[in-house]
């Protein structure tokens, strides 16, 4: 694995960790 290739994996788990965050505080921001 490169260096540039971790760094891509690595924003790839953050925005999937980052995403269900996103998806509930808008469901939440959208009921009130």
């Amino acid at each position: 694995m490169t260096m540039k290739t971790n760094a891509v994996a690595g924003l790839a788990s953050l925005v999937l960790a980052v995403l269900p965050l996103v998806v509930i505080a808008g469901s939440l921001a959208s009921s009130f």
